[in-house]
C-alpha cells in the first residue's frame, strides 16, 4: 500500500503479535497485586484460538511442540482443541472479544 510516495507495510505478523502479546500478559502476571487469574486466561484462550487456526489438527500441535508440553497441559490442548473444533468462526471471535473484556482497569497504570 501506498501513502503518497512512501510504501507503507499493510501485513503485520499474527505470530509476533501474539508473541508480544503473551509477553505483555506474563509481566502484568508478575506485578504485584495483579490477578494472575484474568491474564492467564486471556492468554491461554487467545494463544489457543491461534493455534488452532495456524494447525491443522491437535496431533500436528502436540507433535511439533512436544517439548514445551508436558502430560496436564497436552490434556487441556486436546480439550480446547475439541471445544474449538465445535464453534463457529464467529464463536470463536465472540470469546476472543470476552476474553479481552476481562482486562482489569487497574492495566492502565502499566502503559496499557
Amino acid at each position: 500500500m501506498y501513502d503518497g510516495d512512501i510504501y507503507v507495510k499493510d501485513y503485520l505478523e499474527p505470530g509476533a503479535l501474539l508473541e508480544r502479546f503473551l509477553s505483555d500478559c506474563q509481566r502484568l502476571n508478575d506485578k504485584p497485586g495483579m490477578d494472575e487469574f484474568s491474564y492467564s486466561y486471556m492468554a491461554d484462550t487467545i494463544a489457543a484460538i491461534y493455534y488452532h487456526r495456524e494447525y491443522n489438527t491437535c496431533e500436528d500441535f502436540l507433535n511439533i511442540n512436544s517439548e514445551y508440553i508436558d502430560d496436564e497441559r497436552g490434556e487441556w490442548v486436546k480439550y480446547m482443541w475439541r471445544t474449538l473444533d465445535s464453534m463457529s468462526e464467529e464463536q470463536k471471535s465472540d470469546v476472543v472479544i470476552e476474553s479481552l473484556t476481562q482486562i482489569p482497569v487497574t492495566t492502565a497504570d502499566y502503559g496499557w
